[in-house]
């Protein structure tokens, strides 16, 4: 007979899901607010470029 899967794995493959869901929602709130700032010719690269645009906008 084969042993069922430890609980471990379960844990580990559960936490690697909502890491990455979490991962996921973060860079979409990050990155969902550069249409406010910019036209869309000129949305930021990287989110170095946009904290650069909003220093120097005194924000």
């Amino acid at each position: 007979m084969q042993e069922a899967p430890s609980s471990s794995f379960f844990f580990i493959l559960t936490l690697l899901i909502a890491l990455s869901v979490i991962a996921i929602a973060f860079r979409y709130l990050i990155f969902s607010d550069f249409r406010t700032f910019y036209q869309e010719d000129e949305i930021p690269a990287t989110l170095e470029e946009h904290i650069n645009y909003l220093e120097n906008k005194g924000l």
